[in-house]
C-alpha cells in the first residue's frame, strides 16, 4: 500500500503504476523511487494492540515518523448485532472446549469420548461400571458448573469471559478416582 503524502489517501501499488503509464518503475517500489511523485510506502510494521472486547480495529490516518509513513489504527464500538455475534462465538468456543476437555479426560483411560465412558455405567464388569458411573458424575458436575457460570454472566453477576481459558480453572478438576483392586 502507498500513501499520497499531500492528501494522505492510501493507494494500491497497481493503481499508482497505472496512473503513471509512461514511467518504468522497478519491481519493488521504495520511498526514494516514488517520493518525487508525492507518494511514500505505507509501513505496517508498528505493533497493533488487539482491540478491547466489543471494539473493532479500524484504520486511522497514517502518521509520518522519522520520514517513514506508518499505518495507524483506532477502535470503534461494535454494533449490537456484532456484539451478539461475538458473544455467540465465545459461548460456542467455551462449550466446544468444555466438551473437548471432557473427551480428553475420558481418553486418558482409553475411552473414545466422555459419552463412550458414560455408557459403561451399567456394565457387568465392575471396573468399567465404576469408570462409567464416575464419568457420568464428572460430566454432570462440569456441565452444571459451566451453565451456572454462564447464567451468572447473563445475569450480570460475572464479567463476560473473552475465551475458554478465562473460565477453565473455575470448572471442576477432572481426575479419575484411584481404584483398589
Amino acid at each position: 500500500m502507498l500513501i499520497n503524502t499531500k492528501t494522505q489517501t492510501q493507494v494500491w501499488e497497481h493503481d499508482f503504476r497505472a496512473s503513471h503509464p509512461d514511467t518504468s518503475f522497478p519491481a519493488i517500489l521504495t520511498d526514494e523511487v516514488i517520493r518525487p511523485f508525492g507518494y511514500a510506502v505505507l509501513h505496517y510494521d508498528s505493533p497493533v494492540a488487539p482491540a478491547p472486547q466489543y471494539k473493532m480495529l479500524v484504520p486511522a490516518p497514517p502518521v509520518e515518523v522519522s520520514g517513514k509513513w506508518q499505518a495507524q489504527y483506532g477502535t470503534v464500538d461494535m454494533s449490537p448485532e456484532d456484539i451478539a455475534a461475538v458473544d455467540a462465538s465465545i459461548q460456542a468456543e467455551i462449550v466446544n472446549n468444555t466438551q473437548s476437555r471432557l473427551d480428553k479426560f475420558a481418553a486418558t483411560k482409553g475411552y473414545d469420548s466422555i459419552l463412550s465412558a458414560c455408557t459403561y455405567a451399567d456394565s457387568s464388569i465392575p471396573s468399567f461400571a465404576s469408570d462409567g458411573k464416575y464419568a457420568v458424575q464428572a460430566r454432570d458436575l462440569v456441565w452444571s458448573e459451566l451453565y451456572k457460570l454462564l447464567d451468572e454472566v447473563l445475569s450480570g453477576a460475572r464479567k463476560k469471559p473473552c475465551c475458554f481459558s478465562e473460565i477453565e480453572a473455575l470448572l471442576p478438576e477432572l481426575k479419575w478416582p484411584v481404584q483398589v483392586i
